[in-house]
């Protein structure tokens, strides 16, 4: 949600669009695609990614250790 935030205060939409309206797409993203991929992770044991800690790189592994395959 860090990229979306980001994103929805550049001054493209900052002048072009109503708080109300910044609001309901941030609340869309977050109902419709970030919270369920969050679900997905957890249900396949690796880490949400619903928060962002400070010293994380492009090298922090977020799988917990999951493998990708399941039965």
């Amino acid at each position: 949600m860090a990229l979306v935030d980001h994103e929805l205060a550049t001054p493209r939409f900052k002048n072009e669009c109503t708080p109300a309206y910044l609001d309901t797409v941030r609340k869309f993203i977050y109902d419709n695609l970030a919270h369920k991929l969050a679900e997905s992770r957890r249900g396949r044991g690796m880490y949400d990614a619903m928060d962002r800690e400070d010293d994380w790189d492009e090298d922090t592994d977020l799988s917990l250790g999951a493998s990708g395959v399941y039965i």
